[in-house]
């Protein structure tokens, strides 16, 4: 259990969606406000969205995430649990505007909460940025600087949660594949590769399938689509801590 807290160090990888990592994480270009992570995309649909996912990590940590959004403004929460040793709760407020026909940019406001058991309470506050645009006909991008103030929790700032610079690369050739790579960097870890493939097979099924290096972890993953509900599960493999399985559901 220890290995696997210290391979999780306090936020790291709280973030997450079950069809970005179904694509190996390559998914700032991905034109969906609930799944991509890019606040730049809050607002790029005018309905009301509303997701919810859960996950069990390495079949030891519970985590979720609960999407609420609506023209240009979402509120968003992440949460993990590891027993009661460590809990670590993510609150956000994002805004997404436009800035011309092809091109948005959008900002998170986010509120840390951290509890461990032996260590008390802290609290904290993060910044990111973010932009979308398609770049020329069927490529878009989309790229985001996370945590670009590097929060520190802690009365002795023991806790520094890194910023990040990531972007992708999305090719459409039509409305049923979606091609993507993707980089990000992390202040102190090594620069992790992404790509992913996306192929809608008729109105109901989705299939995806990714990797990521930095280490090393496929995925796949399959959406199940109806006019009101989409469902979405998603396989990773870590070749020493095992799988995990992310399941969620879109109401639209």
């Amino acid at each position: 259990m220890m290995m696997v807290i210290l391979l999780l160090t306090v936020f790291e990888g709280i973030e997450f969606s079950g069809v970005s990592s179904g694509l190996g994480g390559a998914s700032y270009s991905i034109e969906s406000p609930v799944y991509s992570l890019n606040p730049a995309l809050n607002g790029i649909y005018k309905d009301f969205l509303l997701n919810g996912e859960y996950t069990r990590v390495y079949g030891i940590v519970d985590a979720g995430r609960i999407y609420a959004g609506y023209r240009g403004i979402s509120a968003q929460v992440f949460y993990r649990r590891v027993e009661d040793l460590q809990g670590e709760t993510e609150v956000s407020i994002g805004y997404g505007i436009p800035l011309g026909r092809d091109t948005r940019a959008g900002i998170n406001l986010k509120g840390f909460y951290l509890y461990q058991k032996n260590f008390g309470k802290s609290m904290g506050f993060g910044v990111d940025i973010g932009i979308f645009t398609r770049v020329w006909r069927m490529w878009k991008l989309g790229a985001v600087y996370t945590n670009i103030n590097t929060p520190a929790l802690g009365e002795t700032g023991a806790y520094i949660i890194p910023a990040k610079l990531g972007f992708s690369i999305s090719y459409n050739p039509s409305s049923s594949v979606i091609s993507t790579f993707g980089i990000e960097k992390e202040t102190g870890a090594p620069v992790r590769y992404m790509m992913g493939q996306s192929f809608t097979i008729n109105e109901y099924i989705v299939l995806r399938a990714g990797f990521h290096t930095a280490p090393f972890e496929p995925s796949f993953g399959v959406g199940i689509n109806t006019p009101v509900i989409n469902v979405n599960f998603t396989y990773l493999h870590h070749s020493e801590l095992g799988s995990t399985i992310i399941a969620g559901a879109d109401y639209k």
